[in-house]
């Protein structure tokens, strides 16, 4: 619940930069500036259909919890966990190939090696990102 409380306030921030820097701050916002008319009635509007729908969608997961913290069981978490890492693993295979597996497992053991040593996880996030901030910087020079 709380990642979703965390992005829905991200894109609520992000709406709120748009129409008062007209400067978009990620894709969603940018799709939404090539198609609308920044107006203070679509601020408003905008403003209202989030917060209406953040209130909807938490206590939507509120009673949906409820029902699904009995339905997953230990043995079924585990096997809905292995599932996902081998989709996840087939699927990064297939459409990048070795790069794609490299930048897995290099992602995978930073994120074992943050959980075991006991490392906040966005502190270590600058060894994904840097890398590939130059990557891109470079490439559009």
């Amino acid at each position: 619940m709380l990642v979703g409380s965390i992005n829905t306030s991200n894109f609520f921030f992000s709406f709120a930069t748009l129409f008062a820097l007209s400067k978009a701050r990620n894709g969603a916002m940018i799709a939404l500036q090539e198609k609308m008319i920044l107006s203070p009635e679509m601020l408003w509007a905008g403003t209202s259909i989030m917060l209406l729908a953040g209130g909807l969608g938490g206590l939507i997961t509120i009673a949906s919890s409820k029902k699904a913290a009995t339905f997953f069981t230990q043995e079924k978490t585990k096997i809905i966990s292995i599932s996902t890492i081998l989709f996840m693993t087939t699927l990064v295979g297939v459409l990048n190939g070795a790069p794609g597996l490299l930048a897995l497992a290099f992602s995978t053991a930073l994120g074992l090696f943050v959980a075991a040593t006991k490392v906040k996880r966005t502190t270590c996030m600058a060894s994904l990102i840097v890398p590939a901030l130059f990557f891109y910087v470079f490439i559009l020079i």
